[in-house]
């Protein structure tokens, strides 16, 4: 079985997951997604307030969030938004203390403020996934608490995403997809739903043939990974 460990929903994309055998988080980062994918879908469902939008939420946000059985993708970015950082902050803060609260994984986005983040969830121990980490900074850190990365859709050709995959332990790597919007990006290539089963299989390919082992290996570890993650050790 393969794992698309984060992903946003597609036309077409998940009667695709059901047809290969794929199971996953699909992020929801608006209400409207949010309610689409609880009406039509068989994944793990994530919600949060996405550090580009952390000047609109919701005053429900505990509600939504205890509705979900996974909190993200939630973080901070220095990178892709001009949301004042202060708020991002705030905005994030509130939402590691309800997942610590609710007893909640968490999924991580972290551009560009990698360091600062990480000196925040030291006060909120959890589980978390990275998403899509692409340096090879704090890694050891990151480690130390119970943390997941995931190798994205640009695993093939980003040295930074390579280096991450494989200095990161097999035991908390995952794979993602980010989506079919993110693997035209990340490949800068037009892509369409019958390449998303593809370019999954070609990351676990590539993953495998990264620490010597066989594909079939992998997906049992990444799996077992995956239930970790989300689950706990229990």
């Amino acid at each position: 079985m393969l794992i698309d460990a984060h992903f946003h929903n597609s036309v077409g994309l998940l009667p695709l997951q059901h047809l290969n055998h794929i199971q996953g988080i699909v992020n929801s980062d608006s209400l409207e997604e949010l309610e689409y994918n609880r009406a039509n879908n068989q994944n793990y469902i994530s919600f949060g307030i996405h550090p580009w939008k952390a000047e609109q939420v919701p005053a429900d946000l505990a509600a939504l969030l205890a509705s979900v059985a996974i909190i993200g993708e939630i973080g901070m970015d220095s990178v892709w938004t001009q949301v004042d950082l202060a708020v991002q902050q705030d905005v994030f803060e509130q939402q590691l203390a309800i997942a610590v609260k609710q007893h909640k994984p968490v999924v991580l986005h972290t551009k560009g403020q990698e360091r600062e983040i990480l000196a925040l969830i030291r006060n909120y121990p959890n589980r978390y996934l990275i998403h899509w980490y692409a340096t090879p900074d704090y890694l050891a850190e990151y480690l130390a608490l119970d943390t997941y990365f995931t190798a994205g859709p640009d695993v093939f050709t980003d040295k930074a995403v390579q280096k991450v995959a494989q200095q990161v332990p097999l035991q908390r790597v995952l794979v993602e997809s980010d989506g079919i919007d993110a693997i035209a990006w990340a490949q800068n290539i037009a892509v369409e739903n019958v390449d998303y089963v593809a370019t999954l299989q070609a990351s676990y390919q590539y993953l495998a043939a990264l620490h010597g082992i066989g594909v079939n290996e992998l997906e049992l570890i990444l799996a077992d990974n995956f239930q970790r993650f989300v689950h706990g050790d229990s």
